[in-house]
């Protein structure tokens, strides 16, 4: 037996975990494929973390498909690519199939845990949206999400989010998720600085001159984006602004956002971002909720004045470093808009304190949180070692 394995594991490269003393974890690693997204991410942080920490586990990376452009560091990680017809039998019944027969210790993957497993499992809920506003989703999407979440938080030994607001928001909306959710509160992704030439990297790019705001965000209900263009346009007629406001983020389904004074960039890669965010006068990231809000860490770390709403956990992840605004008053929205953008000194003062919040936010601290989650269900795992 590899030393670390769990009894039964089998299948495993000697010459990538034999040397390792500790857990054997697998992880669903699908969501690595793809655009850049919230999700992908946090698993893209999380595991360069987990590795990086060199606490003696090792690693399964679970896909249906090979990923193109992820490294990690140490010898501790292997990549296993698992076929399937399609992501939903992968995720059922292909996935769970694999984890058994490596035999890992247990299998980390996110909303979903199929009830074929035979492996102890941890699970990250980002958020439960789904059941604090309904609306904002597609019925299909609603439906598959209230089916399969709280069952698999059931199932889940253990249950981690990311936020203080949104473990309590599971724990008060899901009575199993009770006493097994944990705060993994995530990191400022990597990349996202300052830029200093960021006005000709953004006249060249995208066309777009200064002066500028920006919001990011997919166009769905709960981004709150109409509520926006219109809080904007009344501040750009009342003030007498020149700026441009500039959306950027997948299409979605929620309703048309137009404006006279309004650029939809469409869906922008990660690389491009930190140049618009620091060329913009301001952010605005008015969603109605979020279980974290990722895109404020970011304009923060370009060092990019905040503006963001009350929903869910931004005022958690914001601090004082962002002026915060009701999601629902688009008067105090026009309002802060004005004022920000047509203040220099009040930009500068949240310009400093955003990139001073972002530097208190490490994928290190996240790492370390979840591996202490894996080591506590292992303690008392049926299949531990």
């Amino acid at each position: 037996m590899l030393r670390g394995q769990c009894p039964g594991a089998s299948g495993l490269r000697a010459s990538t975990l034999a040397r390792v003393e500790g857990l054997v974890i697998g992880i669903d690693a699908s969501l690595l494929a793809g655009r850049f997204t919230g999700d992908r991410t946090y698993w893209r942080h999380l595991i360069r973390a987990l590795t990086a920490l060199r606490i003696g586990h090792s690693y399964i990376l679970y896909t249906p498909e090979p990923i193109v452009g992820f490294e990690c560091a140490g010898d501790t990680v292997e990549m296993r690519v698992v076929p399937a017809r399609n992501r939903r039998w992968w995720s059922m019944v292909v996935l769970p199939a694999a984890a058994r027969r490596d035999g890992v210790c247990l299998l980390h993957s996110q909303y979903t845990i199929s009830p074929l497993l035979r492996v102890t499992a941890v699970t990250t809920v980002h958020d439960v949206s789904f059941l604090i506003g309904p609306e904002w989703f597609r019925p299909r999407d609603r439906l598959l999400l209230r089916l399969s979440v709280p069952a698999s938080i059931h199932r889940a030994a253990k249950v981690l989010t990311v936020s203080e607001t949104s473990r309590a928001d599971i724990e008060r909306l899901i009575p199993s998720a009770r006493g097994k959710t944990v705060a993994t509160p995530l990191g400022t992704p990597d990349g996202f600085r300052r830029i200093a030439e960021a006005s000709s990297i953004v006249q060249q790019r995208f066309g777009l001159s200064q002066p500028y705001a920006l919001a990011v965000g997919t166009r769905q209900p709960r981004k709150n984006l109409p509520m926006l263009v219109r809080a904007f346009e009344q501040a750009v007629a009342k003030h007498g602004l020149p700026h441009k406001l500039a959306l950027v983020g997948k299409s979605g389904w929620g309703p048309l956002v137009e404006g006279p004074h309004v650029r939809d960039l469409g869906y922008v890669p990660d690389e491009a971002l930190p140049a618009l965010y620091s060329g913009a006068d301001a952010f605005f990231f008015p969603s109605l909720y979020e279980g974290f809000g990722l895109p404020v860490l970011e304009a923060m770390a370009c060092g990019c004045p905040v503006v963001c709403s009350d929903g869910g956990a931004l005022p958690e992840v914001a601090g004082d470093a962002a002026w915060v605004v009701s999601a629902a008053d688009e008067g105090a929205w026009a309002d802060a808009i004005g004022r920000v953008l047509d203040s220099p000194d009040l930009r500068e003062e949240l310009a400093a304190k955003g990139a001073e919040r972002a530097r208190m936010f490490s994928w290190r601290d996240t790492a370390e949180r979840t591996a202490e989650v894996y080591r506590e269900v292992a303690k008392w795992s049926p299949r531990n070692f």
